[in-house]
């Protein structure tokens, strides 16, 4: 059970046992073990070729092919942050990347971005995540992409 290899029934005679079962199931499901193990969970060969992993400073092989982390029953998208230089050419080249992205020029973001550098904000729910974010990594004046938890 605690491997997450068997799924929770309540027939007797484990009634007597139900409460730990229960807490077993629960661990299992929550660390992802065995049949509750992500599949869709990605691996290097996932990655576009151009992908500068040092640059992306949180896990992205724990996301499924949508850009989604979690246990089976609350994936949740991860948003993240970096900062890019206060200049036209800049903004345009991140938004021929990622048109949605939101880059604002004042806020300084758990990154810290200086008084020269827009604050870009965007996340991974969607299918196109790993090319987007691999292709940010490789723009030069992006030194690196955090994870924002909005706090």
């Amino acid at each position: 059970m605690k491997a997450g290899y068997a799924q929770l029934r309540y027939i007797p005679p484990t009634m007597k046992y139900a409460e730990l079962f229960q807490k077993l199931h629960g661990e299992a499901v929550e660390l992802g073990g065995g049949l509750w193990k992500d599949k869709d969970a990605l691996t290097r060969l996932d990655l576009p070729n151009n992908c500068v992993e040092e640059k992306i400073s949180f896990d992205i092989l724990k996301l499924d092919d949508y850009g989604l982390v979690g246990p089976w029953n609350g994936k949740v998208s991860v948003d993240y942050e970096f900062c890019i230089p206060y200049t036209d050419e800049s903004l345009l080249e991140v938004k021929k990347i990622e048109p949605d992205i939101q880059c604002d020029y004042g806020p300084k973001g758990r990154i810290g971005c200086n008084d020269n550098e827009y604050l870009c904000l965007s996340g991974t729910g969607f299918k196109d995540f790993k090319t987007i974010l691999c292709d940010l990594s490789q723009l030069d004046y992006v030194k690196r992409i955090d994870q924002n938890f909005w706090e």
